[in-house]
């Protein structure tokens, strides 16, 4: 996800602890880094519009193999 800016909006809280983290399922969006400055004016103020839809994203985790990996769908 190069390029990118993750905007938390909240999380499961799941909280499970992997080595010295709590991980956990995040929603939020994924927004390209050259509409990012865009995109935090209206999340400042609470009042992100349809037109930021597109980029909302889950960050999900998988454990295997005492390894962390992270997806964005």
């Amino acid at each position: 996800m190069e390029n990118k800016v993750f905007f938390l909006d909240f999380g499961e809280c799941k909280d499970i602890e992997f080595e010295d983290m709590e991980i956990d399922t995040l929603f939020g969006w994924l927004v390209p880094k050259n509409l990012s400055k865009d995109f935090e004016l209206s999340f400042n103020c609470g009042r992100i519009e349809e037109k930021w839809d597109d980029f909302y994203n889950t960050v999900d985790f998988e454990i295997k193999n005492k390894s962390l990996n992270i997806k964005f769908n």
